[in-house]
């Protein structure tokens, strides 16, 4: 019997930033959502002028493991897509933002000369095996991943459920990079096993600073 324990399969099915990008002149406040679909791993729609917001990687994956694929696809929430997911392999244990710790998604949002940008939540489908994930953090690059932006259970019933963090206060006027980690989960992993689906990463944008 294939040992899957600690690997996640993180999907996105509609990965939702809404930004509001700020002129430092008094430009007008330019607010959306951006999101992705996993068509592609690049933003699907939605970046205000003023920003770029790259495409979504994986990070202290376990082995190999497809980035982009169509199994395990979400179902079952508001919103969700149906369509490709976003997929790493994760190690168990307590969240290690080490090199070959806990594994990670993460995306840069770059605000261009005279410009920033403030976010207010994010959202995300995910889906774990019982030997995934049992719960997750998004940090930053701000202060090197040390605090915690938000965090949250997971339900590792192989079950797809939406994941809302409402109420942030999250201002910067500098590139900056995002991760969602996974960890706390138990067992022995098994490499090259991508069971934690990210399907829905939806980030709201608040007031201009």
């Amino acid at each position: 019997m294939k040992n899957i324990l600690g690997n996640l399969n993180f999907g996105f099915t509609k990965w939702c930033v809404a930004l509001i990008a700020v002129g430092w002149m008094g430009a007008e406040a330019l607010a959306d959502n951006v999101y992705w679909n996993f068509q592609t791993d690049a933003p699907t729609s939605g970046v205000p002028s003023g920003l770029t917001v790259s495409a979504v990687s994986q990070g202290n994956n376990n082995g190999t493991t497809t980035l982009l694929t169509a199994s395990s696809v979400s179902s079952t929430y508001t919103g969700f897509s149906a369509a490709n997911n976003a997929g790493a392999a994760a190690r168990t244990g307590v969240l290690s933002t080490a090199l070959s710790g806990s594994a990670y998604f993460e995306f840069t949002i770059t605000p261009n000369s005279g410009f920033s940008f403030s976010i207010t939540s994010i959202s995300f489908g995910s889906r774990e095996t019982s030997t995934g994930p049992k719960a997750y953090s998004l940090r930053s690059s701000a202060d090197s991943y040390a605090s915690d932006l938000a965090t949250g259970t997971l339900s590792a019933t192989s079950a797809w459920a939406l994941k809302s963090n409402a109420g942030l206060s999250i201002s910067r006027a500098v590139a900056t990079t995002y991760r969602i980690y996974g960890y706390n989960g138990a067992g022995g992993a098994s490499a090259k096993t991508a069971i934690y689906p990210l399907c829905l990463l939806m980030t709201q944008g608040s007031s201009p600073w």
